[in-house]
């Protein structure tokens, strides 16, 4: 079951569009108190947000309300997450977030039917999902990757787009995959009224540790 969750997440992940063009001039170092969440994503035209929730792992409840990992372009500027690309590489989707260990707990997606007409498709990651560290004065790297040598070539190149922009001076690293969670999805429906809703307090299973393994997927560890 897991194992088929993921590929459902992974297709999700996978689906999402671009987001506004990091400036060259964005500063970001070893000082700043905020971390700097970083997932690779192919070119597709599509509108999503994923939701990530903060867990508190030692007493196994979310903490907080969700914060949205934008990749939709009528989003922004509003949003602050952003596309990181040459011509030559794939994109990243960066967003500076408050340090501490996360999961990805669900996401929406819009799809185009025809004219101006849109579906919304909602997916709430409750039977399984990978809890990462973010750490501050970092960027950090979060692989969906289908396997171990295709999550360091990402990293490889992450670092050399961030190298591209002189104001970047922090540490390009993998988030620490910490362990595979499953929790109560609320009832089915939208994600803000089952989901998200109430979820600060909201208790999971810890299905898996994963003994702080770094250069690490999603895909290879769920």
């Amino acid at each position: 079951m897991a194992k088929f969750m993921l590929s459902v997440f992974l297709m999700f992940l996978a689906s999402a569009c671009a987001s506004s063009s990091l400036d060259q001039n964005f500063a970001f170092n070893t000082t700043k108190s905020d971390g700097i969440l970083a997932i690779k994503n192919p070119r597709i035209n599509n509108e999503s947000w994923l939701f990530l929730q903060k867990v508190d792992l030692t007493e196994q409840k979310f903490v907080g309300s969700p914060l949205e990992f934008s990749t939709c372009d009528d989003c922004l500027p509003s949003s602050n997450t952003y596309k990181l690309e040459k011509s030559d590489t794939p994109d990243f989707r960066l967003l500076p977030i408050p340090p501490g260990t996360y999961a990805i707990v669900g996401l929406l997606k819009w799809e185009r039917t025809g004219g101006n007409q849109r579906k919304s498709l909602h997916s709430c990651f409750a039977k399984a999902t990978a809890v990462f560290e973010v750490k501050a004065g970092k960027v950090n790297m979060v692989a969906t990757a289908k396997n171990q040598n295709s999550a360091i070539s990402n990293l490889t190149q992450l670092k050399s787009l961030v190298s591209t922009f002189p104001g970047i001076t922090s540490d390009v690293i993998s988030a620490q995959l910490l362990a595979v969670i499953a929790f109560d999805a609320n009832g089915h429906g939208p994600l803000q009224s089952n989901c998200l809703n109430g979820i600060d307090g909201r208790s999971f299973n810890i299905l898996r540790r994963l003994d702080n393994r770094t250069i690490a997927s999603i895909a290879t560890t769920i």
